[in-house]
């Protein structure tokens, strides 16, 4: 008896919770970042995040626009160099995405891991070629 209660209460909880923790996915949060760019502008940060969410979706020409106007707004920013490197490297260019890194490598960080993050990378972009 006690097992099927628990089985019970298990199913009734995994159908509420995807309702309830739903993602509306790359193109909502598309959507969403470029209302908030139209409302209040754009900065490196909003820029970034809509990159990823391009990324997600393949859509790495818009990915590549949004990372290289975000690193305008922000030159000194590891991580929009080290997203920069890895939209790069997947779109075919791992040439361009080993300079990206190596700029990043001179950016002055207090972040240890920004800087292992960037070596991660282009570890993982020698070892593909």
């Amino acid at each position: 008896m006690r097992t099927h209660f628990a089985q019970f209460c298990m199913a009734a909880l995994l159908t509420c919770v995807p309702s309830v923790f739903a993602h509306e996915g790359p193109e909502h949060e598309i959507e969403e970042l470029t209302e908030e760019m139209a409302k209040h502008g754009e900065t490196a940060k909003l820029l970034t995040e809509r990159a990823i969410e391009y990324r997600v979706l393949g859509k790495l020409p818009e990915s590549i626009k949004d990372l290289d106007r975000a690193s305008v707004l922000d030159p000194q920013s590891i991580p929009i160099c080290r997203e920069f490197s890895r939209v790069l490297f997947l779109s075919g260019k791992p040439p361009e995405a080993l300079a990206a890194i190596a700029r990043g490598l001179t950016l002055e960080t207090e972040e240890p891991t920004d800087v292992a993050s960037l070596r991660v990378l282009r570890a993982e972009i020698l070892r593909s070629q």
